[in-house]
């Protein structure tokens, strides 16, 4: 099932918090259309939006965001998502923004500035299929990686995402590496 949004004239809105929350039945959204220029609060938008394979997303203006926790909480279906023009640097919330997002493999978050943000708990928890992620730069709060070790390409290992590094690193699940050496 889809939605029609096209016509939809989001320019005047501040918060889209839970705007598709529950929609269990949703399965592709595009949101290519939406001005989000202003919205403050992306909280929730897609918690619980169990069924959705695809959402486009790469347009939304995230300029002014500040919220972004559960953000995608629960998106089960969703396996890959384009979050390359997020613009996240004056968010201060991404507690659970990925949490439950069982068949995401990877993340891309190398684009996040991360600098204001001061609550990233459970921010992947419960992403079981994810074995790759793009680590944001400017860290500033521990924010645990989903279960097991991560390695970067130096063999460093993280259990959480690497704290005061003003760069973006590449983390894989070690059990992963493992699998496709052998």
């Amino acid at each position: 099932t889809n939605l029609e949004l096209k016509n939809f004239n989001t320019e005047k809105v501040t918060d889209v918090g839970g705007m598709f929350s529950g929609c269990e039945k949703l399965t592709d959204l595009d949101l290519s259309n939406f001005n989000t220029g202003n919205v403050k609060y992306f909280r929730s938008m897609f918690e619980g939006c169990t069924n959705l394979t695809n959402v486009n997303i790469a347009s939304l203006d995230t300029t002014n965001a500040s919220d972004m926790g559960n953000m995608f909480c629960g998106c089960s279906s969703l396996e890959t998502l384009d979050l390359e023009n997020f613009n996240t640097g004056n968010v201060t919330i991404m507690c659970n923004m990925f949490e439950g997002c069982s068949n995401l493999t990877g993340l891309d978050l190398g684009s996040f500035d991360v600098a204001n943000v001061v609550n990233m708990s459970g921010m992947f928890e419960g992403c079981d299929a994810l074995i790759k992620i793009n680590a944001p730069a400017n860290v500033k709060k521990e924010c645990m990686l989903p279960d097991g070790i991560w390695k970067d390409a130096q063999e460093k290992s993280y259990t959480s995402l690497p704290v005061n590094i003003g760069f973006s690193i590449e983390l894989k699940k070690a059990e992963a590496i493992t699998e496709t050496e052998t």
